[in-house]
């Protein structure tokens, strides 16, 4: 998930990140927002929300390759 992929309290997912290569939207609780108005203060400066600290690479990509 990165920084710009946030519109208020919906996270848009470019076609190019989904499966079927179709943008999505996705509704986000008000719990949701407040928790990413807390991380932006620890990783906002960067372009991923919440980033690999090993690697350049998303940390859920990361995640995924050893799964």
């Amino acid at each position: 998930m990165s920084w710009h992929e946030l519109d208020g309290a919906i996270w848009r997912i470019p076609k190019e990140r989904v499966k079927m290569r179709k943008p999505h939207a996705v509704p986000l609780s008000w719990q949701a927002v407040e928790i990413l108005e807390a991380v932006r203060v620890l990783t906002g400066r960067g372009p991923m929300v919440f980033p690999n600290a090993r690697r350049a690479q998303p940390a859920l990509q990361a995640f995924a390759r050893k799964a």
